[in-house]
């Protein structure tokens, strides 16, 4: 499931850097037959490039928040999840060996 989610983030990611570049290559076309000045052109390019960050960011952002919600509804642990409990029960081990350091029955 993740690695489905994972190749759509990716694909569009692709898509959204091919537009980039197909965008510079058509303006570069127009401008050289002299259809849009240079200024306009890079305007152009810059616009494209833009909202193609934003709609990166955007999938990012709903990637992320369907594979939590995938996790959540599968009762699955994230990877912080996971380091938060070892470090939880690392400091309780912690805790029980210095009790038993101190405990009478240990002289025995």
């Amino acid at each position: 499931m993740l690695n489905t989610f994972r190749k759509v983030m990716l694909m569009s990611i692709g898509a959204v850097s091919l537009t980039k570049e197909r965008a510079e290559q058509i303006v570069k076309e127009l401008t050289d037959k002299g259809k849009v000045n240079t200024k306009e052109a890079k305007s152009f390019v810059q616009e494209l490039i833009d909202k193609g960050e934003n709609e990166r960011k955007a999938i990012q952002k709903l990637v992320s928040e369907e594979v939590n919600r995938f996790f959540d509804e599968m009762g699955l642990v994230t990877k912080k999840d996971w380091e938060e409990l070892n470090s939880r029960l690392s400091r309780i081990e912690q805790l029980l060996a210095q009790g038993d350091d101190s405990s009478p029955n240990n002289n025995v």
